[in-house]
């Protein structure tokens, strides 16, 4: 049974889906509720994840397996670094990260071997608490439109396959002990996404 970790919230969906506006807007009400709060990502900022960064952004050809073990490599950095990993970091505050483990499993499972990406994840812990914000290949594509640049994985294709892996990995972690996971249709108003994840939470919205 994988360890669990208290007051590790984990934010999920497909590039577009509004993860990184919902960690920030989480992370703001925590703040404005006077609750300690670290906020984090994956890829981290760190040697690694810069790497991995480099690789989606077309400055640097790297084979799927090596994505897959570099992504290990930056989320074990990322937990158990001693002095700022997320490990350390729950000790006195809550930690909400834009994606986790989740993302690899979705993602590197579409071109590696998923034997492959789940032994190279299945020693992390899990997030007591899991968005999922759901929003379908389509629309999200409109949305990376708007920002003017491509990645890595933004074709179509790959991403109808990601949202496919992504609905399998929901049904294949409930239940998990412990962890609360929570699926939000993010076709929806950020404010009214961030309502919904406070009210899980028992926060105030801002």
């Amino acid at each position: 049974m994988r360890e669990l970790l208290e007051r590790f919230i984990v934010f999920e969906g497909l590039d577009g889906a509004g993860t990184t506006t919902q960690a920030d807007l989480l992370c703001r009400t925590m703040r404005r509720n006077d609750t300690p709060v670290r906020p984090t990502a994956e890829p981290t900022d760190g040697p690694v994840g810069r790497l991995i960064r480099a690789a989606l952004h077309h400055k640097l050809t790297l084979t799927p397996d090596t994505l897959a073990y570099l992504y290990a490599a930056d989320r074990n950095e990322h937990l158990y670094a001693p002095e700022h990993g997320i490990c350390a970091g729950i000790r006195d505050s809550w930690v909400v990260c834009d994606r986790y483990l989740f993302s690899s499993l979705a993602y590197q499972t579409v071109d590696c071997p998923p034997q492959l990406v789940d032994a190279l994840n299945a020693s992390f812990p899990l997030p007591q608490w899991l968005f999922y914000i759901d929003v379908d290949p389509e629309t999200c594509a409109r949305r990376r439109a708007a920002r003017g640049r491509e990645e890595l994985y933004d074709s179509i294709v790959f991403q109808r396959r990601v949202y496919a892996n992504y609905d399998r990995i929901l049904r294949d972690f409930a239940g998990s002990a412990g962890m609360r996971m929570i699926r939000i249709d993010g076709a929806q108003l950020p404010e009214t996404v961030s309502a919904r994840v406070c009210s899980e939470l028992g926060f105030t919205p801002i």
